[in-house]
């Protein structure tokens, strides 16, 4: 009987099983990255959309839409127009600017060359910030993400890090309101945001939202109460104006 020694076992097969596995983690860790850079995407659509088809940019002027502004606050509104604050220069708002690190589109360096924010509420349940209370908010927000802790950075980074380069014009005292995005291209670059309900309402252009204030003084959509000191406005006409002016993210 002639003796058969037992099959030997490749020696490359614990280097194989070694390669397979870490081929396995590897591809594990790239549907992990995948999936992840996948739903921060989803997440950042859903909390900032892209805007709608839009309506057409209202043809008036910056500034003749600020003096009609100036008009209509000085007929239906003067406590609106006595709360204003005077206007800044294009050196003033150039050293803002780069102090707060953002710029302007043209259309809202003239509001601030007109007026430097208001007191009390421009338009109802929002104040239009002063050019320095913008770079002061921007400051503490930027100081408040980096005392944070690595799950407050995490969290923000997932939930708040596409508010970062919008700057504040016009405050519900809630920390919404409107608001101007550098980054996001001409058209929507404006636009109102209700963030606990991810609403929006983007403007081709600040000049459509100009003639929103305009119209809403004119049409008593706004009104001044209570001795002139507050603002009341009719909701559902206030939002069917916005919505000819502008294009919601939702009906």
């Amino acid at each position: 009987m002639t003796f058969q020694p037992p099959p030997l076992r490749p020696p490359s097969d614990a280097n194989g099983r070694t390669r397979t596995f870490a081929t396995v983690v590897v591809i594990l860790i790239a549907l992990l990255v995948v999936g992840l850079f996948a739903g921060r995407f989803a997440l950042r659509s859903f909390l900032y959309p892209k805007p709608g088809q839009m309506p057409p940019v209202v043809a008036e002027s910056t500034e003749r839409l600020l003096e009609q502004l100036q008009s209509v606050l000085e007929k239906r509104a003067p406590a609106v127009l006595q709360s204003l604050q005077p206007g800044l220069s294009d050196k003033q708002i150039d050293e803002l600017q780069a102090k707060g690190g953002f710029s302007l589109s043209p259309d809202l360096r003239a509001m601030y060359r007109w007026r430097n924010g208001s007191k009390s509420d421009f338009i109802p349940g929002h104040r239009f910030l002063p050019l320095e209370d913008v770079v002061a908010e921007r400051d503490a927000l930027a100081s408040q993400n980096k005392a944070a802790s690595w799950g407050g950075r995490m969290f923000y980074a997932a939930f708040a890090a596409h508010r970062e380069p919008w700057v504040h014009i016009l405050d519900d005292g809630a920390g919404d309101g409107y608001f101007h995005d550098p980054v996001r291209g001409k058209s929507g670059e404006f636009f109102y945001n209700m963030g606990e309900a991810s609403y929006y309402v983007f403007f081709p252009s600040a000049r459509n939202f100009l003639k929103g204030v305009i119209d809403g003084y004119e049409q008593e959509i706004f009104k001044v109460k209570d001795g002139g000191k507050d603002l009341d406005e009719d909701f559902e006409q206030a939002m069917k104006m916005w919505h000819r002016l502008g294009a919601a993210n939702a009906e």
